[in-house]
């Protein structure tokens, strides 16, 4: 990936230094790492990412599956060698929507962190939130009154410049209450339970004119849109996009049969089933908060963290 910059606190005489970050997501892990100079100025270095579905069957149960942890924590074993191999002493790790939610999340956090070797924290969904907001400061085009949704897999994101909120609803939970449903109209469906969820939400006075999109089917899309793997798009080229173009990339889609769709963005086929319920959610809080043009990125959870570990002082 293309490297990136932010700007640490002030401090010439600090010393240059390499760090790590994890975020354990409903649907993905993501591992991120990167340095910060003598200047305080961050840069991501690499970024890993890969599905490993833990929320799967987490609506129906209310636990993560003996499966999904297991799959979760093969990922971590190997991040964990690359953190051995790459001599990365310092690292930090959340855990977010899946893990709030679930009845052994203590059991589930615990194993994990033994395998990773890093202890895991969950996190509120502000905390989340405010997580991932710090994160996509580091996109270009980012200036202040900042926007942002992250559309997850239990649970969705909003910040409007220092206000962080979020919902319990997300791409993971929402797709298996459809298929629970069993309507005539899938999509109808979703669009009515997504307008329902967004309904509450609380819409700023005075919102920026474009919103990133940190998450969710908008990345989805464009990534879609300019040839590339979901895995790996990092925004960094995209222009902000308008509701028509992300709906014309919709409906192109959906022409595709399931297997297309998902090789397409480099996925599996029930990682790609999950995108119609993306766009339910998108479509709906754009309407919510009368939001016209989208800026997706590859940046959220796991950027903010790390610049947040290279920002504190090392014990």
């Amino acid at each position: 990936m293309t490297p990136h910059r932010s700007r640490r606190g002030s401090g010439s005489d600090a010393a240059p230094e390499r760090a790590a970050a994890l975020d354990l997501g409903s649907n993905m892990v993501r591992l991120v790492t990167g340095s910060v100079d003598s200047q305080g100025f961050v840069t991501v270095d690499a970024k890993r990412v890969e599905v490993t579905r833990i929320a799967e069957g987490l609506g129906a149960t209310g636990r993560l599956g003996p499966d999904p942890i297991e799959r979760t924590g093969r990922a971590l074993d190997r991040f964990a060698r690359v953190l051995r191999e790459e001599a990365i002493g310092r690292a930090a790790a959340v855990a977010t929507g899946a893990f709030r939610i679930a009845e052994n999340r203590d059991d589930a956090v615990a194993r994990l962190s033994d395998r990773l070797g890093v202890p895991v924290g969950v996190v509120s969904g502000e905390r989340e939130a405010a997580l991932a907001r710090r994160g996509v400061r580091g996109a270009p085009g980012a200036v202040e009154p900042l926007a942002m949704l992250d559309i997850g897999g239990t649970s969705t994101e909003i910040a409007v410049g220092s206000v962080a909120s979020s919902i319990p609803t997300g791409v993971v939970n929402l797709s298996e209450a459809c298929a629970a449903a069993r309507p005539d109209d899938p999509e109808a469906w979703l669009r009515r339970e997504a307008d329902r969820v967004v309904a509450g939400l609380a819409t700023p006075a005075d919102p920026p004119a474009v919103w990133f999109a940190a998450g969710g089917a908008a990345v989805a899309l464009a990534a879609r849109r300019e040839g590339e793997g979901l895995l790996t798009f990092t925004g960094d080229r995209t222009e902000p996009l308008d509701r028509a173009a992300l709906a014309a990339e919709y409906a192109a889609f959906r022409t595709e049969d399931r297997g297309a769709r998902a090789a397409r963005l480099g996925i599996t086929v029930p990682h790609a089933d999950l995108i119609p319920a993306g766009w339910a959610l998108l479509e709906a809080l754009l309407d919510r908060f009368d939001v016209l043009h989208v800026r997706p990125t590859g940046r959220g959870v796991a950027e903010g963290l790390l610049a947040e570990t290279l920002r504190n002082p090392a014990p």
